[in-house]
């Protein structure tokens, strides 16, 4: 059964697209697009406009480093564009199966309006289905099906847009052409995003009024980088109080616990644009259902929109340094926090909650923390 079904109507000049968004299964959605391709959509729309102001997504998960590919639910939706009389000008219910559909999906957001910070501006090579190239392309998502043909008296077309796993604003367009020649186009806008998430303070302050906390970790690509569900940060800032607290205890010294990456404010892949000691190479589908495959060459190429977090996706994750804040924002290892510490920390903390709240990983120059109470997004 469909879980949702909104109908929009989008303003464009004066013609009118009534969309419909329908959050459903796959088999659902693909016997949906066939009644509608064969049929149209039945039943009358309202006269009056009704209006979302956004669609929003889930961000789902493609294959990076890893051979999955998970898509979500609330990860895609039905969007059905309806081409009034006034839209197609000239053209009689006859002529219709005339008009060909196509669609295609690209990036809504600009360096000015750029909500999920995964806008990339600067030039940066990498090597596109087997070619050097200076532009990374931005993943946007799939559509299927990405062209079709209206028939004899049907002005309804659907198109299933499955969500990027890169957050952010885009731009589903469907085309008319008539005899070849473009007569129209509608946009779709679609927020790519994991809901609700909110910026860490930067300094955390303890109640003697000394540094308990600096978060850092901002790069040229993301200086948002600090984002969490609210449920987590208000637990990760009592458990740095442990850890200060536990590290007190054993150094007889005050700590500065360093964070350096939690999430971007709308979720999604968390890249960060660094060179690894080994090639990757991932495939993609461009905005118009084209296949490529994307080669960042070990030690050269700046590792835009992959991984290495396959994490960091939905405010549940934050690393902590293994090394102590100087309070300016560099890292003082003349303080080092070592496992027993962390380790210590987690443990203590859990038992007064009684549950477990945290869980952690020793990732060298890090510890990776994971926050339990907070909602899973990428189960």
């Amino acid at each position: 059964m469909k879980n949702k079904i909104f109908c929009l109507i989008r303003e464009r000049g004066v013609s009118k697209a009534f969309l419909i968004i329908t959050f459903t299964s796959p088999l659902l959605v693909t016997f949906l697009l066939t009644m509608i391709y064969l049929q149209g959509c039945s039943g009358p729309f309202p006269e009056e406009d009704i209006l979302t102001e956004n669609l929003t997504l889930r961000p789902n998960k493609f294959p990076d480093e890893t051979p999955d590919e998970i898509i979500y639910p609330d990860g895609r939706a039905t969007l059905t564009f309806r081409y009034a009389k006034e839209d197609l000008p000239d053209i009689s219910d006859e002529d219709l199966e005339k008009v060909e559909i196509k669609f295609h999906v690209e990036p809504g957001d600009s360096v000015n309006n750029d909500p999920a910070n995964n806008v990339v501006t600067g030039n940066y090579e990498a090597w596109i289905t087997g070619l050097p190239s200076n532009t990374i392309p931005r993943p946007v998502g799939k559509l299927w099906p990405y062209s079709t043909r209206l028939q004899r008296g049907q002005r309804e077309v659907s198109v299933l847009y499955t969500a990027s796993d890169v957050s952010g604003i885009y731009n589903v367009i469907a085309e008319a052409y008539y005899n070849g020649e473009l007569v129209t186009a509608k946009t779709s806008v679609v927020n790519v995003k994991i809901p609700n998430l909110y910026e860490f303070s930067r300094i955390g302050i303890d109640n003697k009024g000394e540094i308990a906390w600096n978060f850092v970790g901002q790069t040229e690509f993301h200086v948002n980088n600090n984002y969490l569900q609210y449920s987590v940060g208000s637990e990760l800032a009592s458990l740095i109080s442990k850890i200060r607290e536990v590290y007190k205890e054993k150094e007889g010294k005050d700590f500065i616990v360093r964070i350096t990456d939690a999430s971007l404010p709308w979720g999604g892949m968390f890249w960060i644009g660094y060179k690894d000691d080994n090639d990757l190479t991932i495939t993609r589908v461009d905005g118009y259902g084209n296949v490529y495959t994307i080669t960042y060459l070990a030690n050269i190429h700046h590792r835009i929109y992959a991984p290495p977090h396959r994490t960091h996706r939905d405010g549940r994750h934050v690393d902590i340094s293994a090394f102590s804040d100087d309070g300016y924002g560099n890292k003082d290892i003349s303080k080092p926090l070592y496992p027993e510490y962390i380790r210590e920390a987690i443990s203590n903390y859990n038992a007064s909650a009684g549950i477990t709240v945290f869980t952690y990983k020793n990732e060298g120059d890090h510890y990776h923390i994971t926050c339990h109470l907070s909602k899973n997004y990428y189960e």
